[in-house]
This record gives structure tokens, C-alpha cells and sequence, in this order.
């Protein structure tokens, strides 16, 4: 395998804009929240996440709290499917989107955005991830993605293939291909171990 490999995701910046892509049971909410835990938690940032109440009981943990449609100060803020708040097709939500992300800089906040295929999200979004965290691709996403990202994505499955055959024992939901711009770095990262919140209940979610 010629792609480099990193072993966490210790070296994203904050604050950003980061997006995570994978199929369903594909470990994309789980390394999300692995990079919430490792990576920002650990470090004394307060994490939150945009979702009904009730979640909470779920999470079980004291380092995520769940919020509404609010961006705190000097925080990280996930955004699990995505797709249902930030949606191509809802313009009328994506007005708030785009203060929302313009604000992320100034209100030193970090936005993580999962969802299964950048076609579901508003272009703006895509526009302004600074990290893009793949996971690896379902079999037709290279026919369905947006049509900027179907190469990108058959390139990045091909990837995968390669590092299954390279590593046949391993489970392929513990690595992520990553492009990031903040800073620039193209590879796998992994494998990626489970939040110590992580559950069968939060997984389905």
C-alpha cells in the first residue's frame, strides 16, 4: 500500500469544518465520536451534539451533551446524519446553514457533519470542509454521488480494496481515508478504536 497511514486522528485542527461519508453500519458515527472523545473531549473542549432530548439517555456520558439548533462558543459540535438538517433539497434550512458555518470561525467552533453520501448535503457545506473523512465506499456510491465526487470515490473504494488484501484480518470500519486542507494530509488514518461511550443503542441511533 503506497498511501501513508496515521494511526489517530490527534493532528486535526480546531476549530473546523469536518465531514464524515460512509454507508450504513459502515463505523461512521463511531469514528466521529471517536474524534470527538480522543481528539477534542481529551483536550478539555466542550462537545456537544444537535439532536431530540431523549439522545441522552442513549450517550450515557457526561463528555457529549445533547443541544438544539445552537452553535456554543469555543465548543465542537456534531451533526450525525446530516442529511436531515443540512439537506441539498431544503434551502429553507440551508440559510441557517450557511450562518451557522460562517459563525464556526468566529465562535472558534468545530462542526462534524455525518452523513452517507455528499449528495444528500447542501454544495456549501462541501465547500467549506476543511476534513473529509471516508469511510469505505458502499458498492454503488461511485454511480450515485454527486457527479464532482464519483471519480474521487471510485478512487478511494479501489484504496480500500487494496488495504482488505493487505490486511485481510482486520475489520475495514476501523479505517477512514482522509483529505484534509487543515492540515493537508491524504491517507488512511486507523485503525480506529471505539469511544469508551460507544454502545449498541447509540450505534443504531
Amino acid at each position: 500500500m503506497d498511501d501513508p497511514l496515521r494511526p489517530d486522528f490527534m493532528w486535526l485542527e480546531h476549530p473546523s469544518i469536518i465531514i464524515v461519508y460512509g454507508e450504513r453500519g459502515g463505523g461512521k458515527s463511531a469514528t466521529a465520536h471517536y474524534i470527538i472523545e480522543s481528539r477534542f473531549s481529551a483536550k478539555g473542549i466542550p462537545c456537544y451534539m444537535i439532536a431530540p432530548g431523549r439522545l441522552h439517555m442513549i450517550l450515557r456520558t457526561d463528555k457529549v451533551k445533547v443541544i438544539g439548533r445552537r452553535l456554543p462558543k469555543e465548543s465542537v459540535v456534531l451533526i450525525d446524519d446530516a442529511q436531515l438538517f443540512a439537506h441539498a433539497r431544503q434551502t429553507w434550512k440551508n440559510v441557517d446553514l450557511d450562518k451557522l458555518i460562517s459563525m464556526s470561525r468566529h465562535k472558534r467552533t468545530t462542526i462534524i457533519f455525518v452523513t452517507q453520501f455528499s449528495r444528500r448535503l447542501d454544495v456549501n457545506v462541501l465547500t467549506d470542509a476543511d476534513t473529509n473523512v471516508f469511510k469505505q465506499p458502499p458498492l454503488m456510491a461511485a454511480q450515485l454521488d454527486r457527479a464532482q465526487m464519483r471519480k474521487m470515490v471510485k478512487n478511494i473504494d479501489e484504496k480500500f480494496l487494496d488495504l482488505s488484501e493487505e490486511k485481510p484480518e482486520e475489520d475495514m470500519r476501523a479505517y477512514s481515508y482522509v483529505i484534509s486542507n487543515k492540515p493537508r494530509y491524504e491517507g488512511f488514518v486507523g485503525p480506529t478504536p471505539l469511544c469508551s461511550y460507544w454502545s449498541d443503542e447509540l450505534s443504531r441511533w
